[in-house]
Order: structure tokens, then sequence, then C-alpha cells
């Protein structure tokens, strides 16, 4: 009898869960707040650092699940099923041809790849009131945003907070070198802002550029545009302004008048941010202004990180003609011996170690959804943020950033003032 009865409540549960809403909201809460606050500490994963949001977000998701919060996505499942062929396929593909001037792909990287891209096949089981949410997100940028503003304005006082060397054992960091955390802006004194417990200056610009995105759309406080902004002009990083560029343009081409209103009240708020740089800190907004030129100048982090990668994959094709259709193997676009430094955007590493089969599954993970017109003006700009901002395909706090908010999060147009 108490076994039946046990039964039966597990069942009852799983069918009408404790408002699904309000676990929906804990949950997107707990995977951001995780994905900003973490992104530093990482464990080894056979020999890689595996960050530890990756393990923390799939247990949340399976708890989710059980209490039925959240289901399968059947269009994302099929999705993950066809990437994890073809990425299989390239892998064992590389390992039987085995050329030798190609190093070995690597059974962990694959296996890291794949649960990590699991992640994007949940999603909210009952819709969410798109305001609700997105207040809830734009809580946890904030938060961020002024720890990156306070972060910055010590430096005054001749306090130091942006690494955690020192404080936090280096067993549950990631190794030195793995990102610029602690970054001087060239020809000043200062530090480049990072949010206090963001991995890199860069990340800080984008996490910024996208809550300024989401505060533009759906609520316009001056408060949080205010400190989007600024946290923006205190990174010192171009890519939050490539993030922001993609939102602009993606409003003003598919959102009509209103996206056009969005795009210049967007730019007004960017040029207003600047303004106040240039006249607080002339040196620095000099130095923002600069980095417009590397793009064209070889060892500059824009140019590794948005030219160098076509060479690479240029490269990979000459080596090995196949690897544009199976790719060359997992793990092997980093470790290329090649006469020059390099960075790896996220498409390109994807077409380099598994081809463009399993672009096209990887990419269907964030476009198989059904979004509202808020979460679309949002697209542009999420894409941008993950796919060309860096190589984030490994990252956990940056993938389940972006897929929870294009992917994830299921949503309904709030009763008043839904975006059109």
């Amino acid at each position: 009898m108490a076994s039946n009865s046990a039964t039966a409540l597990l069942a009852a549960t799983q069918e009408h869960p404790r408002d699904a809403t309000d676990e929906a909201i804990r949950f997107s809460v707990i995977i951001l707040l995780a994905s900003l606050v973490l992104q530093r500490f990482a464990l080894p994963f056979g020999g890689l650092p595996l960050n530890v949001v990756g393990p923390i977000g799939l247990v949340l998701a399976v708890y989710y699940l059980w209490t039925g919060a959240l289901v399968l996505d059947q269009r994302r499942v099929a999705a993950l099923l066809i990437l994890a062929a073809a990425s299989l396929l390239g892998t064992l593909v590389s390992v039987a041809l085995s050329i030798t001037r190609l190093p070995v792909p690597t059974w962990t990287s694959l296996s890291q790849f794949l649960l990590l891209c699991s992640f994007a096949v949940v999603t909210f089981r009952d819709q969410v009131d798109e305001k609700r949410f997105f207040r809830a997100v734009n809580a946890c940028h904030a938060f961020i945003g002024i720890a990156g503003i306070l972060q910055f304005a010590v430096q005054f006082s001749g306090l130091s907070m942006f690494t955690f060397r020192g404080y936090a054992p280096d067993s549950l960091l990631y190794p030195d070198n793995s990102w610029n955390d602690a970054y001087q802006i060239p020809g000043s004194h200062y530090m480049k802002a990072n949010g206090f417990f963001l991995v890199e200056p860069s990340v800080y610009s984008q996490v910024m550029a996208i809550g300024l995105a989401i505060e533009i759309v759906y609520f316009r406080r001056l408060s949080r545009l205010a400190i989007f902004s600024l946290g923006l002009v205190l990174s010192v990083s171009g890519t939050g302004w490539m993030v922001l560029g993609a939102f602009v343009a993606g409003a003003v081409t598919r959102m009509g008048g209103r996206g056009l209103a969005i795009g210049i009240g967007t730019v007004v708020c960017g040029l207003l941010a600047l303004g106040v740089l240039s006249v607080a800190l002339p040196d620095v907004f000099e130095v923002l202004l600069s980095r417009v030129d590397e793009f064209s100048s070889p060892g500059s982090s824009g140019h590794q990180r948005f030219i160098t990668p076509w060479w690479v994959l240029a490269q990979a094709i000459e080596w090995a003609p196949w690897t544009a259709f199976v790719g060359l193997g997992a793990g092997t676009s980093e470790r290329l011996i090649l006469p020059y430094q390099y960075g790896m955007s996220t498409p390109l590493k994807i077409v380099i170690e598994y081809g463009l089969p399993a672009l096209g599954a990887f990419f269907a993970l964030f476009l198989a959804a059904n979004r509202t017109p808020g979460q679309s003006a949002i697209l542009p700009a999420a894409l941008m943020w993950f796919l060309f901002t860096g190589t984030y395909v490994q990252f956990p706090p940056i993938l389940y950033s972006v897929l929870l908010l294009v992917a994830v999060a299921r949503l309904r147009q709030s009763p008043a003032a839904a975006p059109q």
C-alpha cells in the first residue's frame, strides 16, 4: 500500500509539478549565477580543464527534468543525435587515416563536447512570461555590472581585485595563460574591468552588451542602462561592441519602426558612455578606439581571434581535403603546428574538427526553438556573442547562458507592451 501511494505521489508530482514557471525561473537564475560567478573555476577532466559550471548545469537539468519543470525538446534531441554521429564519424576517420603532420584526436575532448551540448535538449515545461524571465536575467547581469564598475573604481585607492591567484587553490583554477583575467590597459596604469568574477575583460564586455540589449528591448530602466553602458566601456574591449552591433543590425532589419527606434536608442547609449569615458579617462578612451586597427595587425588579439582562424581552415583543407566533410577529429584544431600564432572561432573549430554536417546540427541546437519577438530581437546578439567573440564551445558558462536565452527558455509574450 505504501509503495503504491509513493508511486502515485511521484506520478502526480511529475504530471503536475509545483508551479513549473517558478521552478523554471529558479533553474534559470541558478544557471546564470553559476555561469557568472564560477567562471574561473575548473577541474581536470581526462587532462583537459572542465569548468565546474558544466557538471552543475547538467545535474540541475536532470533534477528539474525529474521534478517536471523541464521537458525534452524533440527537435534538439534529434539535432544532438545527428551532431554525435557526425562528430564520432569525423574522429574515427581521422584516427583511421592517421596523417603524421596532424595531431591525434582526443576522445576526452569529444566526450566533453557532446556532454556539454546535451544541455540544449531541455526546455521549460510551461511557458514563462518573457518580462518576468528577462527581469531575473538582467538582475544577474546587473550584479556583475556593478561588481566590474566597483572593481575598476577601487584601483584609484591602490587596491587590486582582478585575479583569484593566491586566494583560491590553484588546483581549482584554470591553468596559467588559459585566460587573461588581469589585463593592464596599454599605456596606462589602470587595469581593464573584468567584472571581478569573469575570466576576461572581453567576456565582461560581452555580458554587459547582452544586458544592455535585453534592457533596451524590455525595460529601458535608466539605472540599468547606465550600469551596462559604463561596464561596457570600462572593459576596454572590442568584442562587446560587436555583440551590441549585431543587436542593432538585427533590430533594425527585423523589427520595422520599433527596431529602428531601438537601434537609435542603443547607439545613443553607446555614444553617451563613450563621451563620459573620453572626458573622465581620455587615455583609456584612446586605447579603446585604437582596437579597431587590430584586425589588420598580426599578433594582436583581434587579428588572432577573427583573421587567423580562416588561415587555419585553409591550411587544414590543404593537408586533408576531406576536412570540410568530416573534420580532423576532436580536439585537433588548437594543436596544429603552424608558423604563426592563431586563435579559433567556434564555427571554424567545429568545421575543422567535425566537418560542415556537424556544424549544421550544432546550429540547430540554438535555432530549433519557438521564440517570442523579443527573444528573436536578442538572438543576433546572443549568436554573435557565442559564435564569433571567442572559442566557447567547451566553455559552459557562456554555452549554457546563450542556450538558456535563445532555446531552453520557452516564453510567452507579456500581455502589455509586448515587442512587435
